[in-house]
């Protein structure tokens, strides 16, 4: 279980990572809009159950906690699914404007957003700056 919320949590602050570099590359800051909201709203989620199993665990509340974590769950479903398909179909569009001008494919982008998306920024560059560059994790050439 924990490796599934770990997981979920780092493809979206990885979504977040991409559009905060494709906001550096095209200027575009729609897309990182979108996979911030997509990121605290998983978070927001995560803590919300967490809450939640705490504090119906010490009442005793046990029968009202399956309500909630269902109302939860359907409201993760909903919500987190129309931000995720906002999120990465936002970024595609700005990673296949200008500069950037990546065609992508859609259903890749469905299945698989940021680790589709890192495929091709990988070798990617920008008027002569590499991807590396533009995140500002560039270590200094050694003399």
């Amino acid at each position: 279980m924990l490796s599934i919320v770990t997981f979920l949590v780092f493809w979206a602050a990885w979504l977040v990572i991409q559009a905060r570099w494709v906001k550096r590359a095209t200027g575009n800051a729609r897309p990182f809009a979108w996979t911030m909201a997509y990121l605290v709203f998983l978070v927001g989620i995560l803590l919300a159950t967490t809450a939640g199993s705490v504090y119906f665990t010490f009442t005793g509340h046990m029968g009202i906690y399956a309500v909630f974590v269902e109302k939860l769950a359907n409201l993760n479903r909903a919500v987190g699914f129309l931000l995720y398909i906002a999120s990465v179909f936002m970024l595609k569009s700005a990673m296949e404007s200008q500069p950037i001008s990546i065609p992508l494919h859609g259903l890749a982008t469905f299945f698989f957003g940021p680790v589709y998306f890192q495929y091709y920024l990988r070798k990617y560059s920008v008027v002569g700056k590499v991807g590396e560059q533009l995140s500002g994790f560039v270590e200094t050439p050694q003399p």
